[in-house]
């Protein structure tokens, strides 16, 4: 079930895909596995709620294992500014959000943009509101974490 599940979704059948990596949540050798494709799926169909149920989920699946810290599992990718690309600007922005107990990016500001004036930090706070995190768990309550810093780097194409 899980690895027709991954093979639609490599093809972009994202609909049929859902139904068979749902069911690879159901088995714990695939399960950790199954809930990131499906974070992805949901993510790429702007399901969002979707996507954040099985961010807690795969957090869950992790907590106890060594792996108690909060892990980007859906990072969209930010358009590229317009008149960066006009002008061929290259570069970067790093914004500070917070990661909600449901996995998802909040409070999110830019720390930092370069060059200014070209729309990087824009992009990468609206790219950031999209940011999933498999959310950190500690006594199997999942726990707000602020002060996360995350940096997107804008570079052309050579």
């Amino acid at each position: 079930s899980f690895q027709v599940g991954k093979v639609k979704t490599v093809q972009k059948k994202y609909k049929s895909a859902i139904p068979y990596l749902i069911g690879g949540t159901e088995h714990p050798d695939v399960a950790t596995y199954a809930h990131g494709w499906l974070i992805e799926v949901y993510g790429l169909t702007n399901q969002d709620d979707l996507a954040s149920h099985h961010a807690q989920q795969l957090g869950r699946l992790r907590q106890g294992k060594g792996n108690d810290e909060y892990v980007p599992v859906f990072v969209p990718s930010p358009n590229y500014p317009q008149d960066a690309r006009f002008q061929r600007e290259e570069g970067f922005a790093l914004i500070e959000l917070t990661i909600s107990n449901e996995g998802r990016a909040i409070d999110i500001g830019l720390v930092e943009e370069s060059p200014e004036s070209y729309g990087f930090g824009e992009e990468a706070i609206k790219t950031g509101a999209r940011l999933l995190y498999a959310p950190r768990f500690t006594d199997g309550v999942a726990q707000e974490v602020p002060g996360v810093r995350y940096k997107y780097t804008f570079k052309m194409a050579r």
